[in-house]
């Protein structure tokens, strides 16, 4: 959206790949605003206005993003024949924040996939390290499921878990080993003792009952 004091010179709703991140779409709109002023001409100081710091602090600086670098090309291309001031902007009472809002949303609901500068916007590392890690962890569970051995590891642990794994490994030395012994049954219960020695038997001290194990404890 492009204002000349309170006069809304001209409003646009883009649309990017779903797999696109919001990052990529406050640059690309910066960008898009940008050109627009460039196409418009004239000697007017510019004022831009975002509420991602994230992205004006990347402007400022050098990354290895096509989009990115346009985008500075273009700023740089206005600012030889005007001063151009970036701000970062709160949403809380501001009807120009609210405007953008609703362009974004209406932005959603379009189809079409952008191009900018014959550019591809190409979807985040961070979207392409998901993918990669889903397909580890789908091919990690199949397997870990076909595999006939660690019964008693799968009681426990029927998946990846990658919490269950932090929690696990910020346990002290002797917890850490404790719990080990209990997942694996490799441990002091009858149950496992059975297996060594089969003249002892397996039920529980306690209840006298059911076998003693890791699971029935």
């Amino acid at each position: 959206m492009i204002k000349k004091r309170e006069e809304i010179l001209e409003m646009r709703a883009i649309n990017l790949d779903s797999r696109n991140s919001v990052y990529q779409a406050e640059v690309c709109a910066i960008k898009s605003a940008i050109d627009t002023l460039r196409r418009r001409r004239g000697s007017t100081d510019v004022t831009l206005y975002s509420d991602s710091q994230s992205v004006l602090v990347s402007l400022r600086k050098f990354f290895q993003s096509k989009l990115l670098k346009a985008c500075i090309n273009s700023l740089n291309t206005v600012g030889r024949d005007r001063k151009v001031t970036l701000c970062v902007k709160a949403h809380v009472g501001h009807p120009g924040n609210e405007l953008a809002d609703e362009l974004a949303r209406t932005g959603a609901k379009l189809g079409d996939e952008l191009k900018v500068d014959d550019i591809k916007i190409s979807c985040p590392h961070s979207y392409v390290k998901e993918i990669i890690k889903k397909g580890f962890t789908q091919k990690w569970n199949l397997r870990w499921s076909l595999l006939r051995e660690c019964r008693q590891m799968k009681i426990w642990l029927p998946g990846v878990s990658s919490s269950k794994s932090a929690e696990i490994l910020c346990c002290n030395r002797d917890n850490l080993s404790w719990l080990v012994q209990l997942i694996m049954g490799h441990n002091k219960m009858k149950q496992h003792e059975l297996l060594i020695d089969p003249s002892l038997s397996p039920t529980c001290q306690k209840c006298q009952e059911d076998d003693e194990s890791s699971i029935h404890v």
